[in-house]
């Protein structure tokens, strides 16, 4: 199965070039929010499936279902890892979607809390069952 938590380190690369290629800059922040949010949603998706028994939808509309199956899951970390999905999602949307961003966030915090926040998704839902 694909290791989906190494879009994670994508983005961390994408934060890199960013950072030394000022012509790069907005592109790879973009890049490296949308990245890291789909790597610790796949992440969770997959961790859901595979060990706590949630049956994917496989529709656009996960990108919801997922996060409030988690709030309502009864796991310990579950509202937690609800509200960084939702966060994060809303971010990439950001980043994929609006010109200007109107998030009142520099794309440099946005990118640095994307990816620290994806890391800490796949901290709470661990490859072992």
């Amino acid at each position: 199965m694909f290791a989906w938590e190494q879009f994670i380190d994508i983005a961390v690369r994408l934060e890199k070039v960013g950072e030394t290629n000022q012509s790069l800059s907005e592109a790879a922040s973009r890049c490296a929010v949308s990245r890291a949010y789909y790597g610790a949603f796949r992440h969770a998706l997959n961790y859901a499936k595979d060990v706590l028994g949630y049956s994917p939808t496989n529709r656009g509309s996960e990108h919801g279902e997922l996060p409030n199956w988690y709030r309502y899951s009864g796991m310990k970390e579950g509202k937690e890892i609800s509200r960084t999905l939702l966060q994060l999602h809303s971010w990439r949307n950001e980043c994929d979607y609006n010109e200007p961003i109107q998030m009142g966030v520099s794309f440099i915090d946005m990118t640095k809390e994307s990816i620290q926040r994806s890391r800490k998704i796949i901290e709470l839902c661990p490859d072992k069952k």
